[in-house]
């Protein structure tokens, strides 16, 4: 039985994994880690402890502790490589790249014998395109929904957004403009990506926290996989 974990900048992901396959995913919030952790160590056995960490080197010795105490043994920690099961890296410097995107492209080639996009909607939203023969071509790093209503906050005189998701294209008060610009800029960069892939059979996988909020644009090409990084960890793992 494997545990794989997914550490973001917002919360913890994991699931099991055994030769059935992958139990469904469970997250919490960040400031929930150390209790989801507590939970996890005695609810069952793990044979191995396979990790996804993009926080800083602290996460990675708070679960190198965990995991000696809960099972006596050492977590693995994934990193990004410049190539690993036929997907090649286009980073000059694979280490520089954050390693949830590297497991979401793997999670992705293994659903997939095409070309494909996979766009990671959370504290950021990243865009990773990769070629019919499994090479990156490359990708974007953009604010999330979230982070960009909060520089606007940090920067700005009389500006304090609420946080609220915007259906109209216009907002009739600050919030509402705030939320309406906001959805504007995310639904502007995924129109951009279309447009980058059109006339071609490119899948488009969608994972993170705020997947909702690139969906809509996407419509019937975008292919929600929540677990996209467990999936591409445990392959990884292989």
């Amino acid at each position: 039985m494997k545990l794989l974990l997914d550490v973001g900048n917002s919360r913890v992901k994991w699931a099991w994994a055994d030769d059935g396959g992958l139990s469904p995913q469970t997250a919490v919030g960040r400031d929930g880690m150390a209790a989801a952790l507590d939970r996890l160590g005695a609810e069952r056995r793990a044979d191995q402890v396979l990790c996804s960490v993009v926080a800083d080197t602290e996460v990675e010795d708070v679960l190198l502790d965990w995991c000696r105490n809960a099972y006596d043994m050492e977590a693995r920690f994934a990193r990004v490589e410049k190539t690993c099961h036929g997907l090649v890296n286009a980073y000059a410097d694979p280490s520089s790249m954050g390693v949830d995107r590297w497991m979401a492209m793997l999670g992705a080639a293994e659903l997939t014998e095409g070309a494909f996009c996979v766009v990671d909607s959370g504290t950021a939203i990243t865009v990773d395109r990769v070629d019919p023969e499994g090479r990156h071509l490359g990708g974007w790093i953009l604010p999330g929904v979230e982070l960009m209503s909060r520089s606007l906050a940090a920067g700005t005189a009389r500006v304090s957004p609420d946080g609220r998701s915007m259906q109209d294209a216009w907002g009739r008060n600050t919030q509402e403009c705030v939320a309406a610009g906001v959805q504007a800029a995310v639904d502007g960069s995924m129109l951009r990506m279309m447009s980058l892939l059109e006339e071609k059979s490119d899948a488009i996988f969608v994972t993170g926290g705020a997947a909702e909020a690139v969906m809509p644009v996407l419509g019937e090409r975008g292919r929600l996989v929540p677990d996209l990084v467990l999936r591409g960890l445990l392959h990884w793992s292989q």
